[in-house]
């Protein structure tokens, strides 16, 4: 590589076919751009070019040797890091400039900081403006510049003002929510004071937390909750609550197991605390399963009875009133299933005597959940087994030991007592043999 005018050297070895060099030489020099001596002195074009080939030898015997001459290096581009930066309202980046020529190489420049809005010092330390909206930042030298988005985010805000009050021993769930700042939360949770004993705060979205739990402690309480946003602005809220020495009127009960269609049901319904005497009962909102209804009176329960006659899901609500009228209500899905039964063919299939065997036996309906699996009459083949639970199904497995036909009865026992029986056969064949022999000559 040579400047407009510079001079190299060159000189030809020449070397036999087994690389050795060799002293025989013949041939002159020649280059195709630029100038060069009998002895092998190359001078470069005066001005950027190329590249240049030199050239030596003979038409049997040539050598060659290539001349470059690169423009000199010139600024090209210039790249600012962090590409991509969101701040609070007066938030501070320090962001650092690559100037580079046009072979990619780092290239010293002197470089003047620019920015729409906001602050930059000639260092690249950019100070936000007290108002949200989005901006550039620029380094430049001459004509040349690089540029970053800066995008400025409203201060983050706790929006949540209030919380509800509470009561010892009561499921407790509110959502606190907050606004503002990156869009996205680091974090959100109670930073100074004392909440609630029982109650604590959980991630609920990109802006929201979750305070919830069982308070275990009557009193009042004040604490703050901070929140922090991924570009790390802050937003505090005080808030205080109460929890009640006593549980106010509540349904405790919290879900209805499956009915099955035909069979008669019943399903307790229990509530506590308010006057805790007096209870009446009602239907909120939707429709209770077609056959069921609900007792009208009943401290602490009500029972939902009846012999259900539709299949389907069914969501209602029920309502239960103290003497004092104080009242509370709770959303319930029931579902009417299938009766239970056993699904599988009677017939098991035949195994070969010795051979591992696997056969399930599958139920559906009734609760559909919880199934316990017993023999009630017969016998299994010697050698199988049956475990005593599974859900829908349950399988018999091992090695039968005895030959013949096996006539036994199966039941299943859901998790609500109901109960479906069948008979099953199995036979075990002989097992296959191989004789072999040679005819006597």
């Amino acid at each position: 590589m040579l400047g407009p005018g510079a001079q190299q050297q060159f000189t030809a070895q020449p070397k036999d076919q087994y690389g050795q060099p060799i002293a025989a030489f013949t041939g002159g020099w020649r280059a195709d751009g630029g100038m060069i001596s009998t002895t092998g002195l190359y001078t470069a074009p005066p001005a950027f070019g190329g590249p240049y080939t030199v050239h030596t030898g003979n038409t049997f015997l040539p050598g060659t040797a290539t001349v470059t001459m690169p423009a000199p290096a010139v600024l090209t581009t210039i790249t600012l890091s962090p590409a991509m930066v969101t701040l609070g309202l007066s938030g501070t980046q320090q962001f650092t400039a690559s100037p580079k020529d046009q072979y990619g190489n780092a290239i010293a420049a002197s470089l003047t900081w620019t920015a729409t809005g906001g602050t930059v010092t000639s260092g690249g330390l950019y100070t936000a403006p007290a108002a949200a909206g989005t901006f550039t930042v620029t380094a430049s030298s001459g004509a040349v510049s690089g540029s970053v988005g800066v995008t400025v985010t409203s201060a983050l805000t706790i929006v949540t003002t209030s919380l509800a009050n509470g009561a010892v021993g009561v499921p407790y769930s509110q959502t606190i929510t907050a606004t503002g700042g990156s869009g996205r939360l680091f974090g959100m949770g109670v930073y100074s004071g004392t909440p609630p004993p029982g109650l604590t705060s959980a991630p609920a979205g990109a802006m929201s937390a979750t305070f919830s739990g069982t308070p275990t402690t009557a009193g009042t309480y004040t604490f703050t909750v901070r929140a922090i946003d991924t570009s790390l602005q802050l937003a505090y809220r005080q808030f205080t609550m109460t929890i009640a020495p006593t549980s106010l009127l509540v349904v405790t009960t919290t879900s209805l197991a499956n009915a099955p269609t035909g069979l008669s049901c019943s399903r307790t319904i229990t509530a506590s605390g308010g006057s805790g005497t007096g209870y009446t009962w009602s239907l909120d909102s939707g429709t209770l399963p077609t056959g069921l209804t609900l007792a009208s009176s009943g401290t602490p329960s009500t029972t939902l009875s009846g012999i259900p006659t539709t299949l389907g899901t069914y969501t209602f609500a029920v309502r239960v009133t103290d003497s004092a009228s104080n009242t509370a209500t709770r959303s319930y899905t029931l579902t009417v299933t299938s009766p239970l039964a056993i699904t599988t063919s009677s017939d098991l299939l035949s195994v070969p005597i010795g051979e591992w065997c696997s056969r399930t036996i599958n139920a559906s309906g009734g609760s559909a959940v919880g199934y316990a699996w017993s023999l009630v009459s017969g016998t299994l083949p010697p050698g199988l087994t049956m475990p005593a639970t599974g859900t829908p199904g349950m399988m018999i497995t091992g090695v039968p030991t005895m030959e013949g036909v096996y006539v036994f009865t199966v039941r299943v026992t859901d998790s609500l007592g109901y109960t479906a029986t069948r008979e099953f056969t199995m036979t075990v064949k002989p097992s296959k043999t191989v004789t072999s022999g040679a005819a006597a000559e």
